[in-house]
């Protein structure tokens, strides 16, 4: 078997390195020089909870926030923390700035003052002191080289992934130019990138918008800077640490300019669209009559040793040889990843996603496909079972 340090296969869910848009090598091990964070924000809202509703130091239950920053990434972390049933404590995390939520967190343990958070599928752990009233922890968190200073604090009101707008909040305004869906791709290498900038005006002179990565499932970033100083356009995406520059053409139709991260710059062309709303795939899609069809909702666990990833596959049939998939990476908070191609032929199933420079590749047997995941390099057996059944459940998971 191949390199087994590759331990992360969505790259969006990769905290504080590799974020969403990026066009390093993956075979390059370039890690970013930490920075301590400032005081942010999320964590000036975190309101510590009074005295009296906290029983003993020792009782993490409830929500925590903090933020990493990373160069000139900063993202908001929201840790979910209830007790077992069994005693102990169960919870999850979310990545607000990165759009994913519920993240599994394996364990959770407290001893004396001392938390200890780890989520495997990330290759993270948190490890933190917490203050006598059981308001503050204070500690490192890990991830493969990197170890960040993050302080999260009790809080009532935590930062929430944004939910999409209706189309309707983006039509057209004589009043706001920006206003609108905004599409374009960066040329990453031998990937195309598709991005989708969403502006909304809900004041005269004032914007706010998100960023969808499409091809890398990563919808709703939140653009905490956007600066409109005709023909001039400026935004600022904290959570990837990306700024955009551009200018807006005579008709506005087109804003042409340069996006920069991570110490390098590509060319980025946006053209307006029209808003529509989602059009979700039919369940229909994923029926079969035969269970030598490749179409439906594929469930399976890939063991890389020390971590085990849930994946899950969903093949749609549209039409004649017309198929169409997703990926889901549950651990990791990644959902709904479009394929950029699926190629079926006889009982051979191979499903690519060109931005994350991985493919699955598998042989249908009854209700299961045998074949192997490759990302990279690295090269892995994926057993997948089918679990929307002939019986009728033709639903995909949620």
């Amino acid at each position: 078997m191949k390199r087994r340090s590759i331990i992360l296969v969505v790259v969006l869910a990769l905290l504080g390195v590799a974020v969403v848009l990026t066009w390093r090598n993956t075979r390059e091990r370039r890690v970013a020089t930490p920075t301590v964070a400032p005081p942010t924000a999320a964590s000036a809202k975190t309101n510590a909870m009074p005295k009296n509703d906290v029983s003993s130091a020792n009782d993490v239950a409830g929500v925590w926030e903090g933020s990493l920053q990373v160069q000139a990434a900063t993202l908001r972390l929201v840790l979910k923390v209830n007790r077992a049933a069994g005693g102990g404590y169960a919870a999850t995390l979310d990545s607000v700035d990165q759009g994913a939520k519920d993240i599994p967190v394996n364990t959770l343990t407290v001893s004396n003052r001392t938390v200890r958070v780890e989520l495997s599928a990330l290759g993270a752990a948190y490890e933190a002191e917490i203050n006598a009233r059981a308001t503050e922890m204070s500690g490192q968190w890990r991830q493969g080289p990197l170890s960040l200073p993050l302080t999260m604090l009790r809080t009532t009101t935590p930062s929430t992934v944004a939910s999409p707008l209706p189309p309707a909040a983006y039509t057209r305004r004589s009043d706001a130019p920006l206003q609108g869906w905004w599409a374009g791709a960066l040329k990453v290498r031998d990937t195309s990138l598709r991005v989708l900038f969403k502006f909304t005006s809900p004041a005269s002179g004032v914007y706010q918008g998100t960023l969808d990565s499409l091809d890398q499932g990563a919808k709703t970033i939140p653009i905490n800077v956007i600066a409109l100083n005709a023909p001039d356009v400026r935004l600022e995406i904290d959570a990837i640490g990306g700024h955009f520059e551009g200018t807006m053409t005579a008709d506005g139709s087109g804003i042409h300019g340069t996006w920069t991260q991570g110490g390098g710059n590509l060319p980025l062309q946006l053209q307006r669209t029209e808003p529509v709303a989602d059009a979700p795939v039919p369940a229909s899609a994923y029926t079969f009559a035969r269970e030598l069809e490749p179409q439906g909702v594929w469930n399976g666990t890939l063991d890389l040793g020390q971590t085990k990833l849930r994946l899950v596959i969903k093949i749609a049939k549209l039409a004649e040889n017309d198929y169409r998939a997703t990926l889901d990476s549950p651990d990791q908070g990644g959902r709904d990843i479009p394929a950029t191609s699926v190629i079926i032929k006889d009982t051979d199933v191979e499903v690519e996603w060109k931005a994350l420079q991985a493919l699955y590749h598998g042989q249908l047997e009854k209700s299961k496909l045998i074949g192997f995941w490759q990302q990279g390099p690295d090269e892995f057996p994926l057993e997948l079972e089918r679990t929307n059944r002939l019986s009728g459940a033709t639903k995909p998971l949620q």
